[in-house]
């Protein structure tokens, strides 16, 4: 674990404060600068960091700020950021020599400024960081630990300091070195909970597993009682031990604590991992017997929900996660449960409130953000996406994948520097994290920049176990640059590697696309039904094949194989009733299509395609009522609001009550550049008579 990782595991979630209003901005400034620096003298760095951004949404100009929050970001590890503020400084005031510190465009400028001021204080911890750092670039690891072990002699037990001897051990790919860094770290810091869980994961990663369990012990002996640290042990048990060992230990820590419940959790949870769904609900259920109506009961009910859905027994899990609500309307367990249900179910506006709850009451939770920002995003709000996306990063600020889904709803919205910076500090936070290359590839080929793709898939390529994702990606390159035979021979391997593995839907996606566009279609579908066991995508595909060779019986047969895997998936009912429209079958198309929605009830294409067919046959009604449906759970649907006005205004327009609905629906075409919507918007107002408007 990295410096940065250490300390982010004591970090806080951030707490707002209000501001008086009544201060000049330089007054105010002052303020937050000097609460800023009472917090990090304390070493309150969560609190000290929130006043700063304070400070600099007062006077972003100010030099001063902008080199606090890089001693701020040094002290935690995070060089590269630390680095980042240190140039804004210099940036906004030239003469601001603090700054200089981290000159990385100047090695020799910055080593020159760090040994000044390391006469000037011997024990002037940043300057040894910053040498340590340079002499680290250099591959001069020794070199750069001795710096720190000097400085130390000077500030004995100093924990910054012995923490970036942790990060400079890794860096090289010392393990026996990173060990003994954590032991001199918890010598001089017992009290540092999280430094003790890391050297665990240290410990484990090499599987030393009687040490990790030896560690964990000492731990509990200098904290004892202290949960997250029993926990771990239950969960090391339990995964390394087996669940007996676990569940023994559990029961001692329950004997010792008889009021304490968490225990109970934690074994529920492992076994819960371990799929031992029986011994779980026993667990739960002795919980719940224990604090029936309190809530840790009402919490094992909730999990007793997750349990019945994970054997397929939803009613059960919706009428647990209804008791638990009655009595307890805000529990977040419920709550989340069900928003979870809801967006599995299309019920966005359903989630959208649960989860709102959830955050109303616990602003930062780590479970409801990341699902908030993915069903804003389905409701088409990419911005209101982005907003939750990056509330999640701000809170989380460690998280590499927050910023890794920040950085790819950020470029679907049109920022692709941004995104781009975005990735690289998901990078410098964990450089091992292949999701940060895997997108930046996907991001340089969205951009066409091949050069840049190929360096991200080298990069991802030196990474253990990514060989599939490295093979589709070098597919994508090699199609991108014109070789799509070459790209075919990639996925079809890609493939082949994982047919099971959700990467290989999209090696297929992309060997279709690359088959036609090279007019190889039959090599795609001799490779589908060459597959011993193909998933309903992959049967799909070969129908959709079938089809564009013109054989649409076939086709048919195909898709109704797909559709009898009952994989849940919109496409082989969309490509079916596609059939029966060709054919101008209606009543059979809309048949197919109602089974999809009842089988895939949270894909939007469904209703849609169904809609228009109940147009087609003449019961406008229906389709009405079912763009209302899809406009209920997804406000954004811009077409869904513009075929339901439309046909309101069309053959409705008699209903003053529906067209008034289908006015309010699209007058969010006002402003807009769309002239089919607009004209729309003018056909609705001259049904109302609202001549004047419409023109």
């Amino acid at each position: 674990m990295s410096y940065g990782k250490t300390r982010a595991a004591l970090a806080v979630l951030l707490v707002g404060l209000l501001v008086s209003a009544c201060d000049d901005p330089a007054s105010k400034e002052r303020k937050y600068l000097k609460r800023g620096n009472d917090y990090f003298q304390k070493g309150e760095y969560d609190k000290a960091r929130l006043e700063y951004r304070n400070a600099i949404k007062v006077r972003p100009t100010d030099a001063e700020v902008r080199y606090r929050i890089g001693l701020l970001e040094e002290a935690q590890g995070n060089l590269s950021a630390a680095y980042g503020s240190f140039v804004g400084a210099e940036q906004q005031d030239p003469r601001h020599l603090p700054a200089l510190l981290l000159k990385r465009d100047d090695p020799a400028g910055a080593e020159a400024e760090a040994g000044l001021a390391a006469r000037l204080d011997p024990r002037n911890r940043a300057a040894a960081a910053v040498r340590a750092t340079l002499l680290s670039r250099r591959g001069q690891t020794a070199q750069a630990i001795a710096v720190l072990d000097d400085t130390l002699t000077r500030l004995p037990g100093d924990f910054r300091l012995l923490a970036f001897k942790i990060d400079l051990f890794q860096q090289a790919g010392d393990a026996d070195g990173v060990e003994r860094a954590y032991r001199d770290l918890l010598a001089a810091h017992p009290e540092a909970r999280p430094v003790w869980a890391s050297l665990v994961q240290h410990l484990v990663e090499r599987r030393r597993i009687d040490a990790a369990e030896q560690v964990l012990r000492q731990a509990l002996a200098a904290h004892p009682g202290d949960l997250d640290l029993e926990r771990l042990l239950i969960l090391l048990l339990g995964d390394q031990r087996g669940i007996e060992a676990a569940e023994t230990q559990a029961r001692a820590f329950l004997a010792a604590a008889p009021e304490v419940i968490e225990p109970y959790f934690w074994l529920a949870e492992l076994l819960l991992r371990h799929d031992r769904f029986d011994r779980a609900v026993a667990v739960l259920e002795e919980i719940v017997a224990k604090r029936r109506t309190e809530t840790p009961g009402l919490n094992a009910r909730a999990l007793l929900a997750r349990v019945s859905l994970a054997r397929g027994d939803r009613a059960l899990a919706e009428s647990l996660i209804a008791t638990v609500l009655k009595k307890d309307p805000g529990n977040r367990n419920a709550l989340l449960l069900r928003a979870t249900l809801a967006f599995d179910d299309g019920q966005l506006q359903q989630a959208v409130a649960d989860l709102r709850a959830i955050l109303r009451e616990r602003g930062n939770d780590p479970q409801a953000l990341p699902l908030l920002a993915e069903t804003l995003m389905r409701q088409g709000y990419l911005n209101l996406a982005v907003d939750t996306a990056t509330r999640l990063v701000e809170a989380f600020p460690q998280d590499p994948g927050a910023r890794v889904r920040l950085a790819q709803l950020t470029d679907a919205n049109g920022d692709v520097a941004h995104a781009r910076a975005l990735l690289a500090e998901a990078a410098a936070l964990d450089p091992k994290f292949p999701v940060v290359w895997e997108t930046e590839a996907r991001l340089a080929l969205a951009h066409q920049n091949l050069a840049g793709a190929r360096q991200a898939v080298e990069t991802l390529a030196r990474l253990p176990e990514q060989g599939g994702l490295v093979t589709f990606l070098e597919g994508e390159i090699l199609l991108a640059a014109g070789k799509p035979q070459e790209a075919i021979a990639k996925y079809i391997a890609t493939v082949e590697a994982g047919p099971d593995q959700p990467l290989a839907e999209h090696a297929l996606t992309a060997l279709l696309a690359a088959c036609n566009q090279s007019k190889r279609l039959d090599t795609a579908r001799t490779f589908l039904e060459s597959m011993p066991r193909p998933s309903a995508f992959a049967l799909t595909l070969l129908g959709e094949i079938h089809l564009a060779q013109g054989d649409a019986e076939q086709a048919a047969e195909v898709f109704d194989r797909a559709i009898s895997r009952g994989e849940k998936r919109a496409e082989p009912f969309l490509d079916r009733a596609r059939i029966e429209l060709e054919a101008r079958n209606l009543p059979q198309a809309a048949d197919v299509l109602r089974r999809g929605m009842s089988e895939v009830p949270n894909d939007i294409r469904l209703p849609m395609q169904l809609a228009a067919v109940s147009r087609d046959m003449g019961r406008p009604g229906e389709a009405i009522a079912l763009y209302d449906g899809l406009l209920s759970n997804n406000p954004g649907l811009d077409i869904a609001a513009n075929n339901m006005a439309a046909l309101i205004a069309d053959l409705h327009y008699s209903d003053q009550k529906a067209l008034d609905r289908a006015a309010a629906v699209a007058e969010r075409f006002l402003g807009s550049n769309n002239p089919a919507a607009l004209d729309t918007l003018a056909w609705v107002y001259r049904r109302q008579g609202r001549i004047a408007n419409a023109q």
